[in-house]
């Protein structure tokens, strides 16, 4: 197992902020939800969300309110209604994005995405882009919460033990949370300086932080 563990490489990608400039649009849609439903403070909840980007949308909906101590009973109509509004809008793949992965594939890197999305819109928006045959499995959290499981899966996926397939892989991702799944299955922590400087990404965990996506392609990450 050893042996094989040497022989491949793999990569795990963040998909919103990462790949595609969606950002926005979940903290603009998950703020005005929060106001319109329960009153509190949008701009508030938005510096909140963003300390928790790498995180699926029901930690970090549960979390806040919790936090405000207000009910949990209605965060799923509010997903719900959440990720209808984000997958009708039309989100731009991140430049250098294509030009990264393709790089990484034709160097023999096996690819996954590991997202807080819903893996059926993730996939579309990956087909629709030609991005979905470069990557061997998408994981959203409409299945498995983003976090180690998604990892977990990927090294079962690929005949290997977390702690094997973990040697020789990178998670790369542009948030806090992305670093911090990173650094719990012992992977190279890889940031991208889309949503947050450089100086932050290193305070999370990053390894090692590119300015843009673009830049993946080239680094040897493993």
């Amino acid at each position: 197992m050893a042996e094989a563990t040497q022989e491949k490489k793999f990569g795990v990608f963040d998909f919103d902020g990462t790949i595609v400039d969606s950002m926005p649009s979940y903290f603009g849609v998950s703020a005005d939800i929060v106001s319109r439903e329960y009153g509190l403070d949008r701009n508030e909840f938005i510096a909140y969300s963003m300390d928790f980007i790498g995180r699926s949308m029901e930690e970090v909906f549960s979390d806040f309110l919790r936090k405000k101590e207000k009910s949990t009973d209605r965060v799923q109509d509010n997903l719900k209604t959440f990720f209808e509004l984000v997958n009708a809008r039309e989100v731009p793949l991140i430049d250098g994005a294509k030009e990264a992965i393709e790089k990484l594939h034709a160097r023999g890197v096996k690819l996954f995405i590991s997202t807080g999305s819903e893996t059926a819109k993730t996939e579309e928006r990956l087909e629709k882009a030609g991005l979905r045959k470069y990557f061997i499995e998408v994981c959203g959290s409409s299945e498995i919460e983003k976090g180690p499981e998604h990892v977990r899966g990927f090294a079962k996926r690929s005949n290997l033990s977390l702690e094997e397939f973990a040697q020789r892989s990178f998670f790369l991702g542009d948030g806090p949370g992305d670093m911090k799944i990173a650094k719990a299955c012992r992977m190279k922590a890889v940031g991208v300086a889309h949503t947050f400087d450089r100086e932050y990404l290193f305070k999370a965990g990053a390894d090692i932080v590119c300015d843009h996506v673009g830049e993946a392609g080239n680094l040897d990450l493993i």
